[in-house]
């Protein structure tokens, strides 16, 4: 699972009204100022999440965006559904979006595919809006690194078991090849 264009930009959008509608309908000019967002492309986000019942539109001085369900209720797994399809890596382990691929052909990467998406999976459908919405943004003044925030109401992600460090060492530069020199081997037709 990769997160495109169209769920950073959700994402953001949701979480942007769940932190200021509580002022009233929040705009999309206000959504692409705060989250540096192109208008035209946001505007499109907007109108998916209207239509599929994520949030209501409200016209007039003081119109915009406001939830249409409560962000409690809005898992993260549904949005990257919705915008970016499966959460497996693979669509031959996927629960909503399964297609037939190589892949099955050994059941080892099933079983590690299977262990991977079963992971994204609980961990997106266990945070909503409303969890993400209470972890408190980075000031504007802070460095652009990405900051870790400790949130007791939020769920704790296992921690992977940690390989050795390796020291960094210097990889000897290695020419392109041409399309000729690439492996003639071919995975064969069935």
């Amino acid at each position: 699972m990769r997160l495109t264009t169209k769920s950073h930009y959700a994402l953001l959008a949701l979480l942007h009204i769940a932190r200021f509608e509580h002022g009233g309908p929040v705009t999309c000019e206000s959504m692409c100022q705060h989250n540096r967002l192109s208008k035209k492309y946001l505007e499109h986000i907007l109108r998916i999440l209207k239509h599929r019942g994520y949030i209501a539109t409200h016209r007039g001085a003081g119109g915009g965006y406001s939830f249409a369900r409560p962000a409690h209720t809005i898992t993260l797994a549904e949005i990257v559904r919705l915008t970016d399809g499966a959460l497996a890596p693979v669509e031959s382990v996927s629960t909503h979006f399964y297609a037939r691929t190589l892949i099955e052909q050994e059941p080892g990467l099933l079983r590690v595919f299977r262990d991977i998406r079963d992971y994204i999976a609980r961990r997106l459908e266990r945070l909503t809006i409303a969890d993400m919405a209470r972890i408190p943004r980075p000031s504007a003044a802070s460095p652009a690194t990405p900051q870790h925030h400790a949130s007791p109401s939020l769920p704790a992600a296992p921690r992977p078991h940690a390989s050795p460090a390796r020291p960094a060492t210097a990889r000897p530069h290695t020419p392109a090849r041409s399309p000729r020199a690439r492996s003639t081997h071919s995975i064969p037709k069935e």
